[in-house]
């Protein structure tokens, strides 16, 4: 693709200026976003209940017995498994929590999987090359939903968002039974509209095709779920000709038309114009470094003295906004306590109003399966939905707030700026431009923070382009959304998807007390109390997660500030020493030639996607 190769062009031009400057922050996102243009990684979940056959499907990928398999569940953790030409063999690691990457064996690899420790965050298998022509490709194998643990459901929440491909699969013999429509339910909260998914149909006997009354089943089902048309895959029963023999499913048209997905031109489109606009963010960096040596070299010490005046003025209002999100929060965290309250109050008497209705049911077992699989799911959604517009209306304001904090601090400095130190103008000119980049989800340096580490769980293609397309002109001396609560819809997501893993957990309760409704005249009764038992453990686990989640949002927003302010704290005085070695002539001709790489390759690139 034409584009790649212009995107490759210029970071070969680029380099030579990051080796003058010497600075290790720019030779650091230089190497990544030299890798990731080289190879873009794609992005691919294989999901399903316990048992449907998700780890079979990669070894039948591998046409390699890699990955134990049995009866009983044997992926107690998530998975990957990557492609790396360099590797002569399987390589096994394990991805800890504190993002550290350690070399295991084989053998410490299979008792993980089964065993994960308390500082395991994932497993990783790397394969030097995948079959059918795949590659560039990362693959995860997670725990069925039925054997989901809290730290599990966290990872989920995290990568689900972020793929480009979902692989869901279900078995024939099993069929699409209550677990997996809680968990699409789960998945249909948390995938963008765009991402791709497959729904594969495992152990197919055979003769049977996609005209069998369990394969439209299933098809129905899953569609009705996620609210969109699916193709079917269906991978036949192996049977094996000798006992203790591993026969593994080809799946071959699955494969083939995955890579297919992944290769389309709107795709790598896409993609190459984030790459572009990271580039841009880069140079940005790159001239914005090089004009403030310039106009601290030009400055007088009575101006670099008046400018450290006016950024301490403009710096103190870090502490103010970071005040403000500490109090927003602490006010909410008791809030969501007592809504849930109100919540299961609600639903409880709701519910319990349906079961004393006089003459509606014909018998217990029909009340309590309408209950289970529909009035309760929809009675805790209707509630949940309630919940998260209070959230949202009082984070929006939260985000108002700071926005106009924010706005009339930047317009008083630039001002101050523009009217007594013009000289440094250009620099504030620059951060401006490039705090508009961050706002708007373009900076290289928060791509790469958020999936360049050993720990991140890495960006698929369709995560880097939906971070780099939305174009952001000069912002100096406007104002602009900062979007306060970045991260508040991947938040309020959470929350339905958090409440639908919970509807299950309550409707197991209901289940449990089926036995105990023996008198016929009396299990209207017992059946409220075990309604009553049911909502209570749902508002615990909602309770218990959506805090989590919420605390994790209060974070991101704390960090995001601080991210903020600190791009200014740059601006900070450079020892005199230092100034004093700056050569004016080899900054500028640095400047001019950044310039080059901002003007001539965005005409270079543009004619390519026009003409292209």
């Amino acid at each position: 693709m034409e584009s790649f190769h212009k995107l490759k062009d210029r970071m070969q031009v680029i380099h030579p200026i990051i080796e003058e400057i010497n600075k290790s922050k720019y030779e650091t996102l230089f190497r990544f976003l030299n890798e990731r243009i080289e190879n873009p990684e794609n992005f691919v979940v294989l999901l399903g209940e316990t048992s449907s056959g998700k780890t079979t499907l990669l070894n039948g990928l591998l046409q390699d017995q890699l990955f134990l398999t049995s009866a009983r569940p044997t992926t107690g953790t998530v998975i990957e498994l990557m492609d790396q030409k360099s590797a002569a063999s399987y390589h096994f690691y394990a991805v800890n929590k504190d993002a550290t990457l350690e070399t295991i064996t084989e053998n410490m690899f299979h008792e993980l999987a089964k065993n994960p420790d308390q500082d395991l965050e994932r497993l990783r298998i790397i394969t030097p090359t995948f079959p059918h022509g795949l590659k560039n490709l990362r693959l995860f194998d997670t725990p069925g939903y039925g054997s989901l643990h809290e730290e599990h459901e966290q990872i989920l929440k995290e990568f689900i968002p972020n793929s480009d491909i979902i692989v869901y699969v279900v078995s024939y013999r099993i069929g699409f039974k209550e677990n997996d429509h809680y968990f699409m339910n789960f998945i249909q909260e948390m995938i963008d509209k765009n991402t791709a998914f497959y729904l594969v149909i495992n152990r197919v006997p055979e003769g049977v095709n996609v005209s069998d009354n369990r394969i439209k089943e299933i098809q129905l089902h899953a569609q009705d779920c996620l609210h969109r048309n699916l193709n079917c895959y269906l991978v036949p029963a192996q049977i094996p000709a000798e006992e203790n023999k591993h026969v593994l499913p080809q799946a071959s048209d699955l494969w083939k038309d995955l890579r297919k997905q992944l290769e389309t031109p709107e795709r790598m489109e896409a993609l190459a114009r984030a790459f572009f606009s990271y580039q841009n963010d880069l140079l940005l960096e790159l001239k914005g470094n090089q004009e403030q040596k310039f106009a601290f070299a030009k400055a007088s010490a009575e101006q670099m003295s008046e400018l450290q005046a006016t950024l301490e003025e403009f710096l103190r209002n870090e502490e103010i906004i970071i005040e403000k999100i500490r109090g927003t929060f602490a006010k909410l965290y008791p809030k969501l306590d007592k809504l849930l309250d109100l919540a299961m109050t609600n639903i409880n008497d709701n519910l319990i109003s349906e079961i004393e209705k006089a003459n509606r049911w014909t018998s217990k077992d029909e009340c309590v399966g309408f209950i289970q699989s529909h009035l309760l799911p929809l009675q805790i959604q209707k509630e949940t939905k309630g919940i998260t517009d209070y959230l949202q209306v009082e984070l929006e304001r939260l985000d108002d707030e700071i926005n106009s904090i924010l706005n009339t601090a930047i317009q008083k400095f630039e001002a101050q700026i523009s009217l007594k130190l013009s000289i440094f103008e250009p620099i504030i000119m620059n951060l401006s431009n490039r705090m508009g980049q961050k706002m708007a989800g373009k900076a290289l340096a928060q791509f790469f923070k958020q999936f360049g580490g050993a720990g991140g769980a890495g960006a698929g293609v369709a995560n880097a382009a939906k971070k780099g397309l939305k174009a952001v002109g000069k912002v100096f001396g406007k104002t602009f959304s900062r979007e306060t609560h970045n991260g508040l819809a991947k938040f309020l997501s959470r929350i339905g998807a958090t409440s639908t893993k919970a509807i299950s957990a309550a409707a197991a309760v209901i289940v449990e007390g089926l036995f105990y409704l023996y008198d016929s005249y009396k299990w209207k009764i017992d059946l409220g109390k075990q309604i009553k038992k049911a909502t209570l453990e749902w508002k615990k686990e909602t309770l218990d997660k959506v805090t989590k989640d919420m605390h994790e949002l209060e974070e991101h927003n704390l960090q995001s500030i601080h991210s903020y302010f600190e791009e200014y704290q740059e601006l900070k005085e450079v020892p005199e020493e230092e100034i004093s070695s700056f050569d004016l002539n080899e900054i500028t001709n640095r400047i001019s030639r950044i310039d080059d790489l901002l003007t001539n390759y965005t005409e270079n690139f543009k004619e390519v996607h026009v003409h292209g």
